[in-house]
């Protein structure tokens, strides 16, 4: 029991550590194209302008890439 109960808090730990803002980048076309850290001044929930090709749009989630939507959302 006392193994059961060290594993669970560990995963909890390893659960909430993963939980970070990223930047979801997008191409023109509004198709996903990857993630990487939350960009400063792009608020989360709320689409960017980036600078162009595979960075032509961000939009800042709390999650981790997976968390990413496949489609730019629309704004």
């Amino acid at each position: 029991m006392k193994t059961l109960l060290i594993a669970a808090a560990l995963l909890g730990l390893g659960t909430s550590s993963a939980m970070a803002a990223i930047t979801c980048w997008y191409n023109p076309q509004g198709d996903y194209t990857g993630a990487d850290e939350a960009q400063p001044g792009f608020p989360v929930g709320k689409v960017v302008k980036g600078t162009s090709g595979d960075y032509a749009w961000g939009y800042t989630v709390e999650g981790m890439p997976q968390s990413c939507p496949r489609k730019l959302p629309k704004q």
